[in-house]
């Protein structure tokens, strides 16, 4: 199983107008896209949302986001609710959302 450092993420047009707001049910739907560690074409390889909910729950690969405070590996999850599934990191004491806290993918 791989294990990949996500450097990125790509939001949909709806969630960068409303990025000031914290409401989970927004976030969770509008990541549309994670880039991680990869040497292709010298940048991030990204993938759909779809694509990494696939790849962990067939334990092709597994995703963290590395906390820049206390340099600890966060995993990723995949959350089925309500029949929709998204991705989150495992809960680690910070109210932050590791995930959003991280750069726009370039395209």
């Amino acid at each position: 199983m791989n294990t990949c450092k996500i450097k990125c993420i790509s939001k949909s047009k709806s969630m960068k107008m409303y990025e000031h707001m914290i409401n989970e049910d927004i976030i969770h739907e509008h990541i549309t896209h994670i880039g991680y560690d990869g040497t292709l074409r010298g940048g991030p390889i990204k993938i759909t949302l779809e694509e990494a909910i696939r790849r962990i729950e067939d334990k092709i690969s597994r995703f963290y986001v590395l906390d820049e405070k206390t340099q600890k590996k966060i995993p990723l999850e995949v959350i089925n609710e309500n029949g929709k599934k998204y991705i989150r990191t495992m809960p680690d004491g910070d109210k932050d959302n590791n995930l959003l806290l991280l750069p726009e993918c370039l395209s």
